[in-house]
């Protein structure tokens, strides 16, 4: 039966309201043999004991460290982790991985650049913030006046390209269940005791943890895993991390959802983003440590916090000069790529793919393949993707498909989102049709939304004999794909709807209800259709139609209106003429002539012919030749530029309108 461990550490934006001065965090073990069940540790003495932490109902993230676990506790969460996502129990006392709940989603690694950092805990403070599984084993030391010191290499990255979970997609005994494991630091460590005012060096704490301790009793041995010298054999792009260098030492938890952010998680645009606290309440973010603001020297600014980030980054904290940047990359262009750079070439490699995005890639080609390259090997999936979508073409870093291939591969292995549908696209073209459903398939099945999306339609692409949502270059017809996998399809579909990936969900609905490749489900079509509107093009649509008809759900007109209006407030312009629609039905004569005047706005074709025809009725022939005209003007509309000319107007000489195409949809001009 695998130990399950126990966390609580807290991260920014989570909001903690502590119930004495100091912030403790406490983490506690789960015994061998009794999964998910929860170990109080040790008892501290008298006079030691710290606050119960309460948490605010806005948290969201913690990222512990794990070098304080007890080395079998890591092993168990490791396997854990390859049997899908790890759903766990999180109330900023205790953590509990839930092994009974199940929610569909995997795991990739990725290597890094290594990097080495130590970490010195000096006071009882700190030790509670960044070390509550050992406080009370720990605590002696810096009773004794000792530090406690820790040496951390980090040459990977287990992550998942799931950005959010909800709670409606857990399967399972999943009482409690409030977070999953987004991701996990995979490295060595070795962790000593240390003398105040003297920080020793990775190499000499490793030294320490291989002969047990030093000829002085100051300097003892405290835990270890891993290796100083397998580590320094990593490379970023192994597949897997060296035998003896693959512990964990971070975790970062990220809190389900109630309902999926639709569309969220980040676009596909590449841009800098800034570093936010990751502590609790009273301590700050100073290297690889949570210090109390008080004894910090320089640390980790609030990015809100602009005369923050002046002094911290004048302080020597290089991550606050990456927020000092973003905070002035606006107003002070110059000045925020000189900050970005030297962040950069400190080790920031946020400020490396910051700087990247600034640079004219045109005109500076090779400086923004340099800094692009340096942000993916510190562990950037989006840099990644940024240096190799434009080496499938001839700008501007030059065409090289190989390494191409190779920058979205890692990307995707990094989490980014976006890099499987440009790599399934690019075999595509090439017709390669089993790669590209397998990087599909393979992302989607990790809990990427969006490679459900593109997967499902790849595999419905032929099945009307057409291909829907997807034109990769010189691929043209159905005899070209391979075949259709109904059942995949809308298993796809499905997936990226409850993802957030909205667009996907009318398909999904539709396709429950019309029974493809699974059994008919109105009822589930149904709540598809909800997750999709308003935002989803086509979900409130079909959605409105089936409460305005009855079909599948009782008839309610008010239900219609009110669908058919939410899409009309998100821009969709069909949406609007069924909502005018509706509303002339339901007698609502305001509510019809607003949703008309609406959709015009939005250029739906049938709200305009209908707002016209009802302003010409009531004498407002100004009103509807001002419509007239502007259709005319911008979309040579031929029945709207001879109505303009009816009414008065006068085309400029030689302006030619065009016949509406034969193939045009009822809702376009």
């Amino acid at each position: 039966m695998l130990l399950r461990v126990v966390i609580a550490w807290f991260t920014e934006p989570m909001k903690l309201r502590l119930a004495l001065a100091l912030a403790p965090l406490c983490l506690l073990t789960c015994k061998a043999g009794a999964v998910g069940e929860i170990i109080e540790p040790d008892k501290p003495a008298a006079g030691e004991a710290m606050g119960e932490l309460s948490c605010d109902l806005e948290q969201e993230r913690a990222e512990p460290l794990s070098v304080d676990w007890p080395s079998a506790d890591r092993t168990d969460l490791e396997v854990a982790m390859r049997d899908g996502l790890v759903v766990v129990a999180y109330d900023c006392e205790r953590l509990r991985v839930l092994d009974s709940c199940r929610v569909h989603g995997g795991y990739s690694f990725a290597g890094v650049s290594r990097k080495e950092e130590m970490v010195q805990i000096t006071g009882q403070g700190e030790l509670h913030a960044n070390l509550p599984v050992g406080k009370v084993k720990l605590s002696a030391v810096i009773d004794r006046g000792s530090t406690i010191d820790i040496a951390l290499v980090t040459v990977g990255k287990h992550r998942t390209p799931a950005y959010q979970v909800t709670q409606a997609e857990l399967e399972g005994d999943c009482a409690g269940a409030t977070h999953f494991v987004k991701s996990a630091l995979v490295g060595a460590f070795a962790m000593g005791t240390g003398t105040r005012g003297h920080v020793g060096t990775v190499a000499e704490v490793f030294k320490i943890g291989e002969i047990g301790g030093s000829s002085s009793s100051e300097h003892q041995s405290l835990d270890r895993d891993g290796d100083l010298q397998a580590c320094a054999a990593s490379n970023p792009s192994d597949p897997s991390p060296p035998a003896q260098c693959q512990s964990l030492l971070r975790v970062e938890l990220v809190a389900l959802r109630e309902q999926a952010e639709q569309g969220g998680g980040g676009g596909q645009t590449a841009q800098a983003t800034p570093l936010d606290q990751v502590c609790p309440n009273g301590f700050v973010r100073e290297g690889a440590k949570c210090s109390a603001v008080a004894s910090a020297s320089g640390f980790r600014c609030d990015p809100k916090d602009q005369a923050q980030c002046e002094a911290q980054c004048g302080a020597g904290n290089f991550e606050s000069c990456h927020n000092l940047a973003y905070q002035v990359r606006r107003d002070d262009r110059p000045r925020s790529e000189e900050l970005f750079g030297r962040a950069c070439d400190a080790g920031v490699t946020d400020s490396c793919a910051a700087l990247a995005y600034m640079v004219d890639w045109k005109t500076q080609p090779e400086r923004g393949a340099t800094l692009l390259q340096r942000a993916c090997d510190g562990g950037d999936g989006v840099a990644c993707r940024a240096l190799g979508r434009p080496l499938l073409d001839e700008q501007p870093f030059g065409h090289d498909p190989a390494r191409a291939i190779q920058l979205l591969a890692r990307a995707m292995e990094l989490g980014d989102r976006y890099a499987s549908g440009v790599l399934a696209w690019e075999y595509l073209a090439n017709r390669r049709h089993d790669d590209a459903r397998d990087v599909l398939d393979r992302d989607c099945g990790q809990g990427n939304g969006q490679a459900c999306s593109l997967l499902g339609g790849l595999l419905s692409r032929c099945e009307d004999g057409r291909a829907p949502g997807m034109v990769p270059r010189d691929v043209a017809t159905c005899e070209k794909f391979p075949k259709p996998d109904t059942v995949g399809a809308t298993v796809a579909f499905e997936r990226a709807c409850r993802d957030g990936f909205v667009g996907a969900c009318v398909n999904a609905g539709k396709r429950y209800a019309d029974g493809r490749g699974v059994t008919q489900d109105v009822p589930r079509a149904v709540e598809l259709l909800e997750l999709g509107c308003p935002k989803g093009r086509g979900a409130c649509e079909e959605l409105g139609r089936r409460y305005e008809h009855g079909d599948g759900v009782p008839k309610d007109l008010e239900r219609a209106y009110a669908t058919y209006n939410a899409a009309c407030q998100h821009n969709q312009k069909t949406e609007c003429w069924h909502a005018a629609r509706v509303a002339g039905v339901l007698g609502h004569d305001t509510d019809r002539r607003a949703r008309l005047e609406q959709g015009c706005e939005k250029n739906s074709k049938q709200a305009c012919d209908e707002l016209t025809v009802a302003l010409e009725k009531e004498g407002k022939t100004d009103a509807a030749k001002a419509i007239y005209q502007d259709v005319c003007e911008r979309m040579r509309n031929e029945v709207y530029c001879k109505a303009y000319v009816r009414l008065g107007g006068e085309l400029e000489p030689g302006f030619k309108p065009f016949s509406r195409r034969k193939d045009a949809r009822p809702d376009d001009f």
